[in-house]
């Protein structure tokens, strides 16, 4: 009885036990968990939210996407920092077609020179701040005698089709440039001149006699002789290799287009990721080519290029305007004078008439008039960038007063009744003869306007470039002429102010004979000695100077514009246009944050 009466309470015990079960899973089902609400669930929440209670929570979501972006922002800004990313193009236009992209012909022509530039690379080369500098060499080293000069190249140096850059390839193009069945124009440069490769890196040049310009000379584009030696000498201006170069620098030539009359009408490069200098940041160079300035600055206008090789001197303000353009205006080695014939028979042979046209010079008036102030005034032949070039001298204020007196101590009266100036009977006249150029033409009506009132007769004369050459210059026939004349990457005198130069085609046109400035610039061209040279250039100014043959009146800018765009264009020099070139690898349009190293 005792048993069965208590299995009858096991039984109903256990259906106690399992509802106490299941009401505890049931209990444990509806309790919350930790798991947030999903998307999903969140996005039904709108449903069950009043108006207000929606636009509260709205505002709220809204300042909490805020806040924390500001809060990002901040850290980034704090702990980021924007640098150069590789990306974007650019398209530039120029004056003029391509022939010869290629270093042994590319100097006789401004568009040749400057795509040559982006493909090639010398031993040297030519740097807006130190001037020149090694390139493809490591290091040089001069002779004590100054006659032998022996360069190491760069270590893992290739050509755009990767293979080795090797001192015969430097040997291969000397001897090339050499050898008169190139016909290259630098043929004179290296007359006398012997190369050898002393191994696969090192390169010995010997001189017949000392030449201090012979670095300069260096930077002269290198071929790769492993494409170049296998065409016929006769054939170096006839291959495709002339507008398909293949080279060593920090572009690569892509391709080029031509219209359906078969007019060049654009090149493409792109960068060289293994460019020895540092791979460039951007990624094309496109460039399209103009027969002149009006086209150029019509494409420019309609943004049809975004930048232009040059700009013209009559559009530069213009442009300038422009904030999608950054017109950057680097220093040339170049001056801009009035150079006095000597040996006119005119009133200018008198060297106090000379000296009294100088001192009413108003150099200052004139830049800001032609150059819109974008120039340096000078007083000699010594620009910024030549040894003995001295910024801190002041420049003499025109003094019309002293002028005028020198005149009338030189002879020279105002006649009773008013008038120019007369003696003996003859006009003190004074004819300007200037090359018809906007710019150079400007120049000379300004002198013509501050000469005038000393009571100077000025007739300005342009002319033709052919008239110049052929006429003016060959003969020798001018009294004032307004030009220009530009120093190489080694700034040489010798042309311009040498005794030898007086005969045509000598370019002494004012026929300035010195035995100081002759001795001074045999001193230039010979030493390496850069504290010697320098002292040399100050003794050659001096000696010019002394005779008034000219009045120098500014160091001129070339007014290159690129797009805005484009940054970390660092200009502050050119000698000639391919030079704007010089650093491009630098240059970067996109950029990409990066963290700061915790220092």
């Amino acid at each position: 009885m005792f048993s069965g009466l208590s299995f009858g309470r096991s039984k109903e015990g256990a259906k106690r036990a399992v509802g106490n079960d299941l009401a505890m899973r049931q209990v444990l089902a509806v309790k919350p968990t930790k798991r947030l609400p999903t998307v999903k669930q969140w996005m039904q929440l709108p449903r069950f939210l009043s108006p207000v209670e929606r636009r509260i929570a709205l505002t709220g979501f809204l300042l909490i996407v805020v806040g924390a972006g500001a809060l990002g922002f901040q850290y980034v800004s704090q702990h980021a920092e924007r640098v150069a990313a590789v990306g974007g193009e650019y398209t530039e236009g120029v004056i003029g077609y391509p022939h010869y992209t290629n270093p042994l012909y590319a100097n006789a022509s401004d568009v040749d020179a400057s795509l040559s530039h982006l493909v090639y690379n010398g031993l040297m080369r030519f740097d807006p701040v130190e001037g020149v500098v090694p390139d493809l060499a490591e290091s040089y080293q001069i002779s004590t005698d100054e006659k032998e000069y022996t360069f190491t190249l760069k270590n893992d140096l290739t050509w755009h089709d990767h293979d080795p850059v090797t001192s015969e390839d430097v040997v291969f193009t000397m001897h090339a440039i050499q050898n008169p069945e190139y016909r290259s124009p630098l043929m004179s440069t290296l007359s006398g001149i012997s190369v050898e490769a002393v191994d696969e890196k090192t390169v010995k040049f010997t001189l017949s006699e000392p030449f201090a310009p012979f670095l300069t000379t260096m930077t002269i584009g290198i071929l790769p002789a492993h494409i170049w030696q296998n065409i016929p000498a006769a054939n170096a201006q006839l291959t495709q290799l002339n507008l398909k170069p293949i080279g060593s620098g920090p572009y690569i030539f892509e391709k080029l287009t031509k219209d359906n009359k078969g007019n060049l009408k654009s090149v493409d490069f792109v960068r060289n990721p293994d460019y020895f200098r540092g791979a460039p940041h951007i990624e094309r160079l496109t460039f399209k080519f103009f027969m002149d300035t009006n086209e150029l600055s019509q494409a420019l206008r309609n943004h049809n290029i975004e930048g232009a090789s040059v700009l013209p001197y009559e559009q530069v303000a213009k442009f300038s305007d422009d904030r999608s353009l950054n017109v950057t205006r680097p220093s040339t080695r170049e001056y801009v004078a009035a150079l006095f014939n000597l040996k006119a028979t005119g009133p200018v042979s008198d060297s106090k008439v000379r000296q009294a046209l100088a001192l009413a010079t108003d150099r200052q008036t004139l830049i800001s008039t032609v150059q819109a102030g974008h120039a340096t005034p000078i007083t000699s032949p010594l620009v910024f960038g030549v040894p003995g070039y001295d910024s801190s001298l002041a420049i003499p204020t025109a003094d019309p007063a002293t002028a005028a007196t020198m005149l009338e101590d030189a002879g020279w009266k105002i006649p009773t009744e008013g008038g120019m100036r007369t003696k003996d009977g003859k006009t003190l006249n004074v004819p300007i003869t200037v090359l018809d150029t906007p710019e150079l033409k400007a120049v000379a009506e300004e002198l013509r306007r501050q000469w005038e009132p000393l009571g100077v007769s000025v007739n300005v004369i342009p002319v033709s470039s052919t008239s110049l050459q052929n006429d003016v210059l060959k003969s020798r026939s001018f009294d004032v002429l307004v030009s220009g004349e530009l120093y190489g990457v080694f700034p040489d005198p010798y042309p311009f102010w040498h005794s030898s130069q007086v005969p045509f085609p000598g370019l002494n046109v004012s026929q300035f004979v010195s035995k100081a400035a002759d001795d001074a610039i045999s001193t230039i061209r010979t030493t390496a000695d850069q504290t010697a040279r320098t002292e040399a250039f100050t003794k050659f100014a001096a000696a010019v100077n002394e005779t008034t043959p000219a009045i120098f009146l500014y160091q001129p800018t070339y007014p290159y514009a690129l797009p805005s765009t484009i940054q970390n264009v660092k200009l502050p020099a050119i000698v000639t246009p391919a030079d704007r070139f010089a650093n491009v690898q630098d240059w970067y349009i996109k950029t990409k944050a990066i963290f700061k190293k915790k220092s």
